[in-house]
């Protein structure tokens, strides 16, 4: 939706106390409707077990495509106490630099009596800024309407609208609406008016559904979609980004993803005086790289690795990838950007290397099914394709402290990405990062008393693994990054304690970091035997035991994914039996392998995770349940390192 209304418990942190200023007051307004609104009622219905404090009887949008306006209007019934408590305001996002809201009417209907709450309601405007977490500065402004004494039975009802649309974005129509979501509703309503030359294209998600297409005169068409009490589709926990279990329609005018790139370039065009009058600080960066080295990946590597550590993530406005770019002069000088202008700004440097590349827009949410959305500027991120000796290379500037080279340097699994050129015709595939090593994790428990054992765990992280390694050490610090160690060692291992501080060797150059930690753990005591069982990081860390089998999306797991770890145990106060044990689990999510080899006083186990893909589809979960419940549990993992010695 371009804009939402949403009701508060109460004002949360994101909204800034600035006071508006007197141009931002005269972006609102209170008045009636458009006279091109067509009235939409709504009925009352029963209430549907979900519907616990409130019962959302009618959401109805309409637009006016010639006017760039939408009208919006909603009636929600309150069924408890509880919800007449929480609903105490209504806030209406909007964007002043070039939209204009006007408030139609807010009232309650009770016990068949219509009361006025427009005039009655003290309102604010307040900036909201819900993003400043991410360092990134919207601009938005939220005007705030307090409501007073809603009742249990109440219904809010309330219309408003918006005119404007971003004066870049406003050629061409590009719209999504739902027709369901996680909220049962009485009736869902969406109208447009297009003129009759503006070609659309259309296409349904998850419902068949058919516009009524009317020519309401030789100039004007009305689209509109209707859907009645539409039931809840509750979104499961740990769904992958891309999928989207929810009815939906889309609606937009651009006919190909050639001709959305060719309204986005404009955009990203750098400078005509980059190359001829560069900063001269920015200069003498690039002859130093220049003078450092003859290999054009090394060049790259060190613009890139400037871009990420050197200039900070931080931006204004909220469209993404969509955006345009500071000048990158700009962004050099004062150290910061957002995705694009980070990308743009790479791209800068490379030029006066005469190294080519191309900004390219991905969604990080969309994903692996942008290829079936209707072409539009549905991106919400930047990055950068990197052309050397006819060879692609995909890094993303706003990653930090990666290592490595530019041949090996991770990129983010986007899928898809529409490369900013004058060549682009369609979306571009975006090539997975190849895990050339596993994440190895090795573990050696060494016992010296029947009650006590030294725990020694080296974990070693390459390529991405080693970033985020790298990326926490540089974040948290070596001392918190220690507490968690210890904590997680504790999980394992009831009473660990610390025998000597958490080592950390990072070599970035080959992107490989090490963490070593070195404890002192128990045995425990049972029936007179001191038992110990060894646990494995992959069966605690990485396999889901308790994922819900009723679940109906796909369950995400973390993809790139590769673990291998060996535990090996030295015992002088038990001879073990000889024992071995193999085990192999796998389907086209995972694939999980397991040995284990016990004989005299030294025992080896060995565990290996890969994640193939990153999710486990629905028709796979209770094959997954069954794979975590059957490896788990594996009493071959509980050793007996003594037993008491027969009285004579």
């Amino acid at each position: 939706m371009l804009n939402r209304i949403i009701f508060l418990f109460c004002l949360p942190i994101f909204f800034l106390g600035a006071e508006p200023t007197e141009e931002n007051e005269s972006k609102f307004s209170t008045g009636p409707a458009p006279t091109w609104v067509k009235p939409v009622n709504f009925e009352l219905i029963p209430a549907k077990p979900s519907d616990i404090h409130y019962q959302y009887l009618l959401e109805e949008t309409q637009v006016n495509w010639e006017e760039k306006t939408w009208y919006l209007h909603k009636a929600i019934k309150v069924l408890s106490q509880v919800g007449a408590e929480g609903f105490t305001q209504l806030a209406i996002d909007f964007d002043p630099a070039y939209q204009q809201v006007t408030i139609h009417a807010i009232r309650v209907l009770r016990d068949g009596e219509t009361l006025n709450c427009l005039e009655k309601s003290r309102h604010k405007l307040l900036q909201k800024e819900e993003a400043l977490e991410q360092n990134l500065y919207k601009g938005k402004f939220s005007l705030v309407y307090f409501l007073n004494d809603i009742r249990k039975g109440d219904i809010v009802e309330y219309s408003y609208s918006i005119r404007g649309r971003d004066p870049f974005f406003g050629t061409h129509l590009c719209e999504l609406f739902y027709l369901q979501n996680h909220e049962s509703k009485g009736k869902i309503s969406y109208r447009l008016l297009s003129p009759t030359d503006t070609p659309l294209q259309v296409k349904s998600f998850q419902t068949s559904i058919e516009p009524k297409i009317v020519e309401l005169s030789p100039t004007l068409r009305e689209w509109s979609w209707e859907a009645l009490e539409t039931l809840e589709v509750p979104g499961d926990q740990n769904m992958p980004s891309w999928h989207n279990p929810w009815s939906n329609i889309q609606i937009s005018q651009y006919k190909t993803w050639q001709e959305v790139a060719q309204k986005l370039l404009p955009l990203y065009v750098l400078p005509e005086d980059v190359e001829a009058n560069p900063l001269p600080e920015m200069l003498s960066l690039v002859e130093k790289w220049t003078e450092s080295t003859d290999d054009m990946f090394e060049r790259a590597t060190l613009a890139l690795r400037f871009v990420q550590d050197e200039v900070k993530y931080m931006g204004f406005g909220d469209n993404g990838g969509n955006a345009k770019p500071a000048d990158p002069c700009t962004v050099f000088e004062r150290r910061f950007g957002h995705c694009n202008d980070k990308s743009i700004l790479l791209q800068t440097l490379l030029k006066l290397m005469n190294i080519s590349s191309d900004p390219v827009l991905v969604s990080t949410t969309i994903g692996k099914n942008l290829p079936e959305h209707l072409p539009g500027p549905r991106f919400d991120h930047a990055i950068l394709r990197i052309e050397i000796n006819g060879s692609y290379y995909w890094v993303d500037p706003v990653y930090t402290h990666q290592g490595g080279s530019l041949q090996n340097t991770y990129c983010p699994d986007y899928h898809w990405g529409l490369v900013i050129s004058p060549k682009t015709r369609e979306l571009t595939p975006i090539p997975s990062s190849i895990l050339e090593k596993p994440i190895e994790i090795h573990t050696s428990i060494k016992l010296i008393s029947p009650d006590t054992a030294e725990l020694k765990v080296e974990s070693i992280g390459c390529g991405f693994r080693a970033d985020r390694m790298r990326l926490q050490m540089q974040t948290i610090g070596l001392k918190k990054y220690s507490d968690a160690c210890l904590e997680s060692a504790q999980k394992l291992y009831k009473g660990a304690v610390l025998l000597s501080p958490i080592s950390y060797v990072d070599d970035r150059e080959k992107n490989v970091s090490t963490i070593t930690g070195h404890y002192k753990i128990s045995t425990r005591l049972r029936l007179g035997k001191k038992l110990l069982k060894p646990l494995s990081a992959i069966l605690e860390d990485y396999l889901d035991k308790n994922i819900n089998l009723e679940r109906s999306s796909p369950y995400a797991i973390a993809h790139p994914l590769w673990v291998k770890e060996h535990i090996h145990i030295e015992n002088p106060f038990n001879h073990w039996v000889p024992d071995t044990e193999e085990a192999v689990f796998e389907n086209e999510a995972i694939r999980y392998t397991y040995s284990m080899k016990k004989e005299g006083q030294v025992a080896d186990f060995d565990f290996e995770l890969k994640h193939l893909q990153d999710h486990v589809p629905v028709n796979l979960i209770q094959d997954y349940w069954n794979i975590v419940q059957e490896v788990d549990p594996n009493p071959s993992l509980e050793l007996i390192i003594s037993v008491p010695t027969p009285k004579s």
